[in-house]
């Protein structure tokens, strides 16, 4: 593991846990209500508009979003980092557009639950880099070269 101090571990709990937070509420919480469902069911959609700025900022922003969140849980876990950052990110996903759906605070849309596990898949993948790069420095032996004359 990469991290052998509790105190780390629980601070990086906490912050995925304040990040939590922060992302349901920027996503269902501060929305206006629609007063009605709205469900965007066709995959790859915002992909087929590829000259719709507003689309593709979208795009970008959704997978921007869930970074952190897969870079954190797979700095926490111990085993299968990235398993457990996609498969969280898609649950966190699947709960903030259920949430969504339920209270009538934005759009269901399948394309988000994509681009957010990307994300998360991408922040799996950092942590990983992270952690490997942080155990390759730990086992470094520098070898003195003799002094040639």
């Amino acid at each position: 593991m990469i991290f052998t101090n509790g105190r780390l571990q629980q601070g990086l709990r906490v912050l995925f846990a304040v990040y939590l937070i922060f992302t349901f509420y920027i996503t269902v919480v501060s929305r206006a209500s629609s007063g009605r469902d709205l469900i965007r069911a066709e995959w790859f959609e915002d992909y087929k508009s590829v000259h719709d700025v507003y689309a593709n900022s979208e795009i970008y922003l959704n997978i921007l979003l869930f970074v952190p969140i897969g870079c954190l849980v797979g700095l926490v876990a111990n085993k299968f980092r990235l398993i457990y950052a996609v498969l969280v990110g898609l649950f966190v996903s699947e709960t903030i557009e259920c949430s969504q759906l339920i209270w009538q605070r934005g759009t269901f849309d399948v394309n988000d639950l994509m681009n957010n596990t990307i994300g998360a898949m991408i922040g799996g993948i950092i942590a990983i880099a992270v952690s490997h790069g942080t155990q390759r420095r730990k086992g470094t032996k520098f070898i003195v070269a003799p002094n040639c004359r």
